[in-house]
């Protein structure tokens, strides 16, 4: 049956009909609902009420309407969805609703980027110090597990947790008295920049991060149907944000930019790499031909310090496809592991949205997070 009650079965959807004006003659509210059940027989689903609201203009809220304001609200139970003949059935404001929705799910994904992208970084420094691997792991495994998270499953509280751990970390040796140690620190990171790792590494940055992470979880979980106004009033809240991490950075990652390795060679007993700069705005990437000190694997994905002439292996937690040197790639960023492999997914506009790969170092690399036990060398 198309119209029973709910059920749970995740397709209970709610049949919404309005008119602005109600006329004996009118034909419209059969002509909706038969477009209503016809939309979700489509989809696999089945109406478990509706919500009419006859005389109620196109410019009433939503969530004030007599019969659809209630469900909005979450007074009338739940449901999976709604369903109507037309969009302006459920408000003419409702297309600016879903137009500010979209560009504020931009917003969020742009943020689960960076937070991971920044998360991917400081792992990839903590990949090269094995002594630091060995101390770190299950402090980190540890903290994930006491909050219920898995390293098999990208979160922005498991990136949280990373960053909030090791940038602390990194900052004691990097600010403490022991050479060694600032040293050590240092040389995990490829000798970048020292003021933008100083910044990369600060608390400003972190405190930002905290703030996006805590209004997303607010806004995105724990609230229900959003006015225009709200989601206008986020969205601007979300774009300051944007603006104050452009002020923390600066051109920092000019200087320490992601690259794709191509090939080498030796000139006047120097070694010169071509490279993919894969950040920034050229499609396709823009190339280089840098003197480094270290070979790099080709195609494989690195930070590169260009005052020290040396790089930084990524940790495989970003990807890019199709991998190989000067191609026109997508960023793919680790998601979760799966029975049929590691799920990638992308951020921006691309051709697949998702890719399903074998990707053992991910593997690897998620079990030792989860674990506290680095792989074996």
């Amino acid at each position: 049956m198309i119209e029973r009650p709910y059920d749970g079965c995740g397709k209970c959807l709610l049949g919404v009909r309005r008119l602005s004006r109600m006329k004996l003659a009118t034909s419209s509210p059969e002509r909706q609902r038969e477009d209503v059940l016809t939309s979700a027989d489509a989809v696999g689903g089945h109406i478990i009420g509706w919500a009419d609201d006859w005389e109620v203009s196109g410019a009433t809220d939503p969530m004030t309407r007599p019969k659809l304001g209630p469900w909005l609200r979450d007074e009338r139970g739940p449901y999976d969805g709604l369903v109507a003949a037309a969009v302006d059935r459920l408000g003419r404001n409702v297309v600016d609703c879903l137009h500010l929705h979209a560009r504020r799910d931009q917003m969020f994904h742009f943020w689960d980027a960076t937070i991971q992208f920044h998360a991917t970084v400081v792992l990839s420094a903590l990949l090269q110090d094995r002594s630091r691997l060995e101390q770190e792991l299950p402090t980190l495994a540890a903290q994930f597990h006491s909050v219920g998270l898995s390293p098999e499953r990208a979160t922005l509280g498991i990136w949280h947790i990373t960053l909030q751990r090791l940038t602390k970390r990194y900052r004691t040796a990097l600010t403490g008295t022991d050479t060694d140690e600032q040293a050590r620190a240092r040389t995990a990171f490829a000798d970048a920049p020292p003021d933008f790792l100083d910044t990369l590494l600060g608390t400003d940055v972190m405190n930002l991060f905290g703030e996006v992470i805590q209004r997303r979880n607010t806004w995105s979980v724990h609230s229900g149907a959003t006015s225009a106004d709200s989601l206008k009033e986020q969205l601007d809240i979300l774009t300051g944000h944007v603006h104050t991490l452009r002020n923390l950075i600066g051109a920092g990652w000019h200087d320490f930019p992601l690259v794709r390795a191509g090939a080498a060679r030796i000139r006047n007993r120097v070694l010169h790499h071509d490279v993919d700069l894969a950040m920034g705005p050229n499609v396709p990437f823009r190339k280089e031909q840098i003197p480094i000190s270290q070979a790099m694997e080709e195609d494989g994905l690195y930070l590169l310090s260009r005052e020290a002439g040396s790089a930084l292996p990524l940790a495989p937690l970003v990807i890019m496809r199709p991998a190989a040197f000067g191609s026109n790639s997508g960023c793919y960023y680790f998601n979760r592991l799966q029975p049929e492999g590691v799920r990638f997914v992308a951020y921006h506009e691309v051709a697949k949205s998702e890719l399903i790969e074998g990707a053992t170092p991910t593997v690897s690399l998620a079990a030792a997070l989860a674990s506290g036990e680095p792989a074996r060398q």
